[in-house]
């Protein structure tokens, strides 16, 4: 939907939403959600960003839970997550793609916090109360 930001009555709706920077960017890829793009508006840069969102991912390289991988050899950066939570599922890949780019120095790790009374004990131990959880250990 087009809004004329430079007519008053629209900026001063506009800036009682909190939107006051324009042009405002949103980038939705189907799977992911959406992203405000705050980054140098050239076209350059937005084509480079859109282009890393589009780039394939696997979860190959991010670990499921398991405590036992948690050691002192490499750091482990884990997410905390549940499977309804869409705030979640829109890092899915940007997770994917950055333990893909960090094999070697970081492992990543993912827990779905209610998948088992282990899980749950760990999220706990961890003092996870929202979702995604964001952590790095080690």
């Amino acid at each position: 939907r087009k809004c004329d930001a430079g007519v008053e009555a629209n900026g001063q709706a506009m800036r009682a939403k909190g939107l006051e920077v324009f042009p405002m960017v949103f980038v939705s890829v189907e799977g992911q959600g959406m992203d405000r793009y705050t980054r140098d508006l050239s076209a350059e840069a937005l084509s480079s960003f859109i282009n890393t969102k589009l780039q394939p991912t696997t979860d190959e390289d991010v670990f499921p839970y398991s405590e036992d991988l948690i050691g002192d050899e490499y750091p482990v950066f884990i997410k905390f997550y549940e499977s309804w939570c869409s705030r979640c599922l829109a890092m899915k890949r940007a997770f994917e793609g950055a333990a893909s780019r960090m094999v070697g120095r970081v492992m990543f790790m993912e827990v779905e916090c209610s998948s088992s009374d282990e899980a749950t004990a760990f999220c706990l131990k961890h003092a996870v109360d929202g979702y995604p959880t964001l952590k790095l250990l080690g």
